[in-house]
């Protein structure tokens, strides 16, 4: 799901789910390629997808200084 470490502690605030309707956390980074540890509300199934939804990411400050808010 992730490439190194540091991506899996930056989306370790966000819920995690499954197709098949378990919910749970990210619980710490394991190795040095992205993989990690989850704690779910259940037993995952082998056929099963773990999904995280990216809408609650924080995006980087608009650039004032190149596109200026106005009110109109």
């Amino acid at each position: 799901m992730f490439h190194n470490p540091e991506d899996v502690r930056w989306f370790k605030p966000v819920e995690v789910w499954s197709k098949c309707g378990r919910r749970g956390r990210i619980k710490e980074p394991v190795g040095t390629h992205g993989a990690m540890k989850c704690i779910l509300n259940g037993v995952l199934q082998q056929h099963d997808t773990l999904c995280m939804s990216l809408f609650k990411r924080t995006y980087p400050r608009w650039p004032e200084k190149w596109f200026p808010m106005t009110d109109a």
